[in-house]
């Protein structure tokens, strides 16, 4: 995980503890190339159209959900008590992903 993920925008300020996870990224395109807008399109919406398919990166749509699912509940298991805030902190991931190779 990039180091500024590890510190998500609540526990800056010391407010609400906060605790970084790894699974609550966004569908895994990482191995795909540049594509003009109307084709991204079309791709995303046959990942959704397909769901159990490998259309679109690195992970069906059904295993980018079920990853997504789990990170929740386990969060949620490990919450004791009191509110709780989830936060999917993506900015910039993607360039901090390149700029670590």
């Amino acid at each position: 995980m990039p180091s500024s993920m590890a510190n998500p925008v609540v526990g800056v300020y010391g407010k609400i503890p906060a605790q970084a996870t790894s699974d609550l990224h966004e569908h895994d395109r990482s191995n795909v190339p540049h594509m003009r807008s109307g084709e991204f399109i079309s791709h995303v919406e046959l990942f959704f159209r397909r769901p159990d398919e490998l259309v679109l990166g690195r992970e069906t749509a059904t295993e980018a959900l079920g990853r997504f699912e789990n990170a929740i509940d386990d969060i949620v298991a490990h919450h004791d008590e009191g509110n709780l805030a989830i936060e999917n902190f993506m900015r910039g991931a993607r360039a901090e992903e390149k700029a670590n190779k």
